[in-house]
């Protein structure tokens, strides 16, 4: 970043998601739980609204969790809901999505 006094022009990582030389974005491996760690593809923007609908949420959700992989279905079906948000919760916040 290049300063003015204190202040400091941002570089483009502020705003926009690492990317790789393909275009597609990075994962992220981050923790869920003390010694639990899941690998992670941020949301885009327009991404956001298909948490809303459960049977879309499963699958946005699925298409990020790069590791483990979980199938929509088997996340729709089997899964624990506090561990599924969990999930959520971390792919909310590698994406810079604030939660209120």
């Amino acid at each position: 970043m290049l300063g003015r006094g204190k202040l400091a022009i941002a570089d483009k990582s502020y705003f926009l998601h690492e990317r790789d030389e393909k275009g597609n974005l990075k994962s992220k491996i981050v923790e869920v739980e003390k010694g639990v760690e899941i690998e992670l593809i941020p949301l885009a923007d327009g991404e956001l609204s298909t948490l809303a609908d459960p049977k879309k949420g499963y699958i946005t959700i699925s298409t990020h969790l790069v590791s483990p992989k979980i199938t929509p279905d088997e996340l729709e079906k089997y899964g624990k809901s506090g561990k599924i948000k969990r999930i959520l919760d971390k792919m909310l916040e590698v994406s810079g999505i604030e939660t209120r």
